[in-house]
């Protein structure tokens, strides 16, 4: 505080792409921002927006020019938020280019692909059906249930249509053996449809006549026992999926190797089952499941692990996804490849693509920096970030080493020219603006490239307190190695990031032809067509932007065609010298000359040459030039640049990506598409969840980030109470209380429910969660159950970053659990309170009471398992029989459980399994009374407060209804009376149901919801 006005925190973004300016965004959202911050944002050259950014060429009709093919696809929640937010702020005039974020993004559904055969190439055209949902609505991204309910939906759609427009009249069998199919997918689909109960209705499958012929052909063709005797609803959805499957094969195996509809028919079918059975026996079934756990696999052998043919391994559907990620020779790790496949194909919102109606430049980053201007965030553009200088504690960024290219008259650049009404980004620096403009004008030196042969004006050095107190490194991973040797140096994990994480370099054309698609022979709709021939294996239809360029009638330009896709330099590596990029230029030039000489006629046969090669004189050219000379006048560009380059998820290095809030520094956060984000794959959606989770990191404050998994939300958590709450704890080595959250690993969990007296325990309720708060909080107990779970977990770890690196222990926990009502906030909420919880160590007794406020006791817990589950469990601990002066503690038997012989539990499946369900939902709120006594005054409470915590699901792996008979056994002792206090006989109890499952979870910091004064 000075003179009673709190400093500002002083923030340098470092990069301009789509994370570092939507961290800039999400930092300046709040309308006090600049009481808090001041964010300047330093950018290499006169671009923003990254491996996004794009130019308009003034020389050239305007023109626009990009790195690459930038489509966005429907699943970009956090991306179109951000977006959508944008264009609300910016109010454009309905008149106006790009008013609105609809006119900036449209729909596009039609998709072709490539397959390569003996006969040659051949289309594989699809249209992606729409739906009336909005991107960026500010809803989750589907959970694992809604992606089996979609799929259902998605196979059967295209059973019906294929079976429609794919087969003939003489092929009535087959034809109703797909209808068949279609049939009872959709009914297994109005079961999904129905929730927790639809998908847990076992016994009332019967009643639905598809799904249990479904059943039946799974059973005929020998189905294996993992797939089949569904045993719970994700395994009998297993089920349905796998007899579905291979019900579709033996229609149409006849027919795979001759006809074109029947194979790719199958691939499909094959393709999606493979990957939501393969969801399920990995046990990704929460909502917030951390997929990346598959990451150390790679995809394709994670699918043939799972079941896939041969033939779909092979086929342009798997390999269009690896080309959309540029990924086909380095691979891709599973559970990133997993999550984009759901997301992509069943999770999108109105489309599977939306194309921009401008460049990206003037699409999304000319409209972000306008907002940003505006807002006050200051923009220091021809600034190259050189190093970070680490302080002398090893833990700090003390000093950022930036060369400034060029200086600005007037203090300010302006960066922005006017095209048609909307303010662009040009093709070159307005040297107007520069000192040094003249010269570097006539040199045509674009400060923007790495292979700049410019010396720099000068050399700053910024200084932690005078120009900045936090960094957010948002600079692409490519340009890290030299800027962060410190870091590597005095972080290992930075050296491990930097050594394991992996680019590719990208290779973008694009063509102004003089006719039309009609005129060149594509009869389809425009298309978003891949898997063609490399290097260019991508095409996509841009004509819609020529309206946004500056040509006139007179040139004759009838369609713009956007090519892209790898670039293979394993033949000629190259080193980082403007010599060696300009021979590369050239290279790149040649080689899709040759390219369009060899491949262009299957896309354009009407515009092909005798040969099959391109019809040259379809290449506008003012000039024109002959043959592969009019290439020339088109723009073709590789994108070797480090900081251009595209980020790869290859198998096994998702773990050695940095989260946002941890990077080892304690003012550096990070962003961009090779952190760990939850999504992590290279694209504008990874992108602008990295800079909502750094602008997260900054503010200390909760903000939600869609579709990021519980782990890294509630490791997330704890940056931002040590920034924002009371004192440093001063830990002691030997406490072995480690800092929440925590990662609970393996846990195998068996959870019974008993009848118990709903007035006995709403009376406890009342002694612990009510009268504490004097009335302001009220708890209601749920049902006329209790629940007592035994949770066997091998491995508990901290998620705090520092804590991690200690390491973990074993855990048994036994417990009542109540179920109640909670009302906080005026929200009515299930929730679990816990009376009593027996745990078999003093570490996780301490870490219970003293963070939460868990009621833990150390005991002893002898456990028997047999083939079909729990047959005995006892627990045994330190008792008082009775309160007297000269009681003396002995130990005693506090509760049993034990398997009794008879028929199986019955009860309308419905209801138990909905309820069983419910008990290991993807989110558990826990509610817990949380105290410490006063020193000098015992009967008072220095501290005492209601703490609500949530366990969320990471991995299900299994889960089952116990139908066994079970019987339960509580003590009454006066120290432990829990037979009283539920109100339970001391003798055995008959469970009434029950339900054991095998999971990973998260258990979050918690949080106060009422502390006594």
């Amino acid at each position: 505080m000075v003179h009673g006005v709190q400093r500002r925190e002083k923030v340098a973004v470092l990069g301009g792409g789509m994370g570092a300016l939507t961290a800039a965004f999400a930092l300046t959202r709040a309308p006090d921002w600049k009481e808090r911050y001041e964010v300047t944002v330093y950018q290499d050259g006169w671009l923003l927006g990254g491996k996004g950014a794009s130019v308009r060429n003034r020389a050239h009709h305007d023109r626009i020019e990009e790195h690459g093919l930038h489509i966005w696809m429907g699943f970009y929640e956090n991306a179109f938020q951000v977006m959508r937010g944008c264009y609300d702020e910016l109010a454009r005039p309905p008149s106006a280019p790009l008013a609105t974020w609809e006119d900036a993004f449209k729909k596009h559904s039609f998709i072709t692909l490539e397959e390569e055969t003996r006969e040659g190439w051949r289309h594989w055209h699809f249209a992606a059906p729409e739906n009336a949902e909005v991107p960026g609505d500010g809803r989750e991204p589907p959970g694992p249930r809604d992606y089996l309910l979609l799929g259902f939906k998605h196979l059967s759609h295209h059973l019906r249509a294929w079976a429609r427009e794919g087969l003939s009249e003489r092929d009535g069998e087959k034809r109703r053996g797909l209808g068949e199919l279609a049939d009872s997918l959709e009914e297994a689909a109005a079961l999904v449809n129905l929730g927790a109960a639809g998908l847990g209705v076992t016994l009332g499958v019967a009643s639905y006549r598809g799904v249990r012929q479904l059943l039946a052909w799974a059973a005929g063709e020998g189905a294996t026992s993992e797939d089949a005797g569904a045993t719970g609803p994700w395994r009998w959805a297993a089920n349905v999926l796998t007899a579905f499957a291979r019900r579709a094969a033996r229609l149409l195996e006849d027919d795979l190797a001759k006809d074109d509809t029947s194979r790719r028919l199958w691939i499909m079918i094959d393709f999606f089952s493979t990957n939501l059975v393969g969801m399920i026996r990995e046990g990704l079934t929460a909502r917030d499941a951390d997929f990346a756990a598959l990451d150390d696999e790679e995809y394709r052998a994670w699918l043939k692990r799972h079941g896939a043919s041969k033939l779909t391994l092979g086929s342009s559907l798997v390999r269009g996804l690896y080309n959309l990620a540029f990924s086909w020779d380095d691979g891709a790790g599973a559970g990133t490849a997993l999550l984009g496949t759901l997301r992509m194909f069943l999770g999108y919102r109105g489309a599977i693509y939306y194309k921009m109606q401008a460049g990206m430049g003037e699409t999304v980053f000319t409209p972000l920096y306008e907002v940003l201007q505006k807002r006050g965030v200051r923009f220091e553009f021809f600034h190259t970030v050189m190093r970070l200088g680490v302080a002398t504690d090893g833990r700090s960024i003390d000093r950022v080493t930036v060369a400034r290219q060029a200086r600005v008259k007037d203090g300010e650049y302006r960066p922005l020219v006017d095209v048609g009404g909307l303010a662009c980004w040009p093709e070159a620096p307005l040297y107007e603006q520069l000192e040094e403009g003249d010269a570097l004008s006539r040199l045509g030196v674009r400060p923007a490239s790495w292979s700049l042969d410019w010396p720099a004006a000068e050399e700053r050095e910024l200084a932690r307190g005078r120009d900045f107190d936090r960094v957010v490194l948002g600079i692409s991973h490519g340009a890290l190695a030299p800027i962060c040797e410190e870091l590597a140096a005095a972080e290992p994990r930075w050296r491990a990031m930097l050594d394991n994480v992996r680019t590719t370099k990208t290779l973008a054309m694009q063509l102004w032809l003089k006719r039309d698609l009609e005129h060149l022979g594509w009869t389809k709709p425009p298309p978003v067509l891949g898997t063609y021939a490399e290097p260019f294996d991508t095409w996509a239809d841009m004509t819609h932007l020529l309206p946004r360029e500056s040509w006139t009638r007179d040139d004759g330009v009838k369609h713009l065609a956007y090519f892209c896709g790898p670039y293979d330099t394993s033949a000629a590596p190259i080193t980082d010298t403007p010599e060696d990029h300009a021979r590369e230029h050239a290279r790149v030039v040649d080689a899709a000359g040759t390219w369009l000489s060899r491949h262009a006629g299957h896309l354009f046969p009407k515009g092909a040459d005798a040969r099959g090669g391109i019809d040259w004189t379809t290449l506008h050219d003012v000039e024109e030039r002959c043959g592969e000379a009019r290439l020339t006048a088109h723009f073709v560009r590789a994108n070797t640049d480090p900081s251009g380059r595209y980020v790869l998820s290859v198998a096994g290095t998702t773990k050695h990506r940095l989260p946002a809030h941890d990077t080892g520094f304690e003012n550096l956060v990070v962003c961009g598409d090779w952190t760990r984000t939850g999504f992590d794959a290279g694209c504008i959606e990874a992108a602008a969840m990295s800079g909502l989770q750094a602008a997260r990191a900054v503010i200390g404050e909760p903000a939600h980030v869609f579709g990021e998994p519980a782990w890294l939300r509630a490791a997330s958590a704890v940056a931002r109470e040590r920034v924002t709450s009371g004192p440093a704890y001063v830990d002691r080595p030997d406490e072995m209380v480690l800092r929440p959250p925590y990662a609970m690993q393996s846990v195998q969990l068996d959870a019974f429910a008993i009848r118990a007296d709903e007035g006995k325990m709403q009376a406890l309720v009342h002694r612990y969660l009510e009268a504490p708060t004097k009335g302001a909080l009220r708890y209601e107990v749920a049902a006329p159950f209790a629940f007592v779970v035994s949770a066997f977990t091998a491995r508990v770890a901290s998620l705090d970053p520092e804590h991690a690196r200690r390491g973990g222990m074993p855990e048994i926990d036994v417990s009542v659990w109540v179920p109640i009502f909670s009302r906080v906030s005026g929200a009515r909420r299930l929730s679990w309170f816990l009376p009593y919880v027996f745990v078999d160590s003093g570490a996780a007794m301490a870490a219970g009471r003293e963070i939460f406020g868990f009621a833990k006791s150390v005991v002893d817990v002898d456990v028997t398992r047999g083939s079909g589950g729990l047959t005995r469990l006892d627990v045994r601990g330190p008792v008082l029989r009775r309160y007297a002066p000269d009681a003396t503690v002995e130990r005693g038997t506090l509760l049993s459980i034990a398997k009794r012989a008879g028929p199986d539990l019955e009860l309308a499946s419905a209801v138990r399994d909905l309820v069983a369900k419910r008990f290991v939902d993807a989110t558990m709120n826990l509610v817990f009374l949380k105290q410490f006594r006063q020193a000098g005054e015992g009967g008072r409470a220095a501290y005492q407060a209601i703490v609500e915590a949530e366990a969320s699901v990471t991995a299900m792996r299994s889960w089952r209804p116990i139908l066994s008979p079970h019987e339960v056994t509580v003590c009454d002792y006066d120290s432990h009376p829990l037979a009283a206090e539920l109100g339970l006989p001391t003798t055995p109890v008959r469970t009434t149901f029950g339900v054991a499952a095998e999971m990973d979870f998260v258990m979050h910091g918690g949080r106060e919801v009422f502390r006594a004064r």
